[in-house]
């Protein structure tokens, strides 16, 4: 389900609660559902819990959950494809989860830990820059 048709069936005032639920502004909402601003990965999985799920991770940002079970909370798996929010991927034979609880693709995996380097990387040029003013 798309995050749009999600909001679109909440009650008067329900996407201001939404927001608030997620940690977010109303503002702050619109423009991560308009692609204004690029929906942050944590709060990507924020979004999909505060739904129930409704919505995917896949869903939100393909570009970094490139399989429909990426970033699923493998409790959850299995009534998620009953149901036929996601299908079956067989090339999820090989994934594994990681100590979230969360399913992710080796490929995602991979990913992640890049932006992660990347991220401590640029970190510790912040410092060095600081220590030198």
């Amino acid at each position: 389900m798309k995050l749009t048709t999600f909001l679109s069936q909440l009650p008067p005032g329900g996407r201001s609660d939404f927001a608030k639920h997620i940690g977010a502004s109303p503002a702050y909402l619109y423009q991560m559902v308009r692609g204004i601003r690029p929906i942050p990965p944590t709060r990507a999985l924020a979004i999909c819990e505060a739904t129930n799920w409704k919505v995917t991770p896949h869903e939100l940002r393909p570009d970094i959950y490139p399989n429909p079970s990426d970033g699923l909370p493998t409790d959850r798996l299995a009534d998620l494809i009953a149901s036929g929010v996601i299908k079956p991927n067989p090339a999820d034979e090989g994934t594994r989860t990681s100590g979230s609880g969360y399913l992710y693709s080796d490929e995602c995996k991979e990913r992640r830990e890049k932006e992660r380097r990347e991220a401590e990387r640029r970190k510790q040029e912040r410092r060095k820059a600081e220590r030198r003013s």
